[in-house]
């Protein structure tokens, strides 16, 4: 399980206008990092391994940014402008918590335990 935007520090960690902007409160559910682990417990899951991919996620965002500054007219052409800003303002809101450390991009490996 991947989890880039969806994990915070805290159970109610507060998030910028920009980033709730293009990812609403009423559709984007976010859960801390101790209530993630709970539940993947509680589903019986064990050898739980937490991998950090901040590094990853963050230059992964840069890249997504970097490759919208190149081709900016061919996104538009497909997208249209507008959308295409929210693209850029969501991405470069998420990059933004990345580096603060409010979001915590993560991937868990875990098994199913025994019946």
């Amino acid at each position: 399980m991947t989890e880039e935007v969806s994990l915070t520090r805290e159970a109610d960690e507060e998030f910028s206008s920009e980033f709730h902007l293009t990812h609403p409160s009423d559709v984007f559910f976010t859960a801390s990092l101790a209530e993630r682990r709970a539940q993947l417990d509680d589903a019986g899951l064990v050898d739980v391994e937490e991998h950090d991919l901040l590094p990853w996620a963050s230059e992964l965002l840069r890249s997504r940014l970097k490759a919208l500054r190149i081709f900016r007219g061919s996104v538009e052409a497909i997208y249209g402008a507008p959308q295409t800003e929210l693209i850029v303002r969501s991405l470069r809101a998420t990059l933004a918590l990345y580096e603060d450390g409010t979001l915590l991009p993560r991937m868990f490996l875990a098994r199913r335990g025994p019946f």
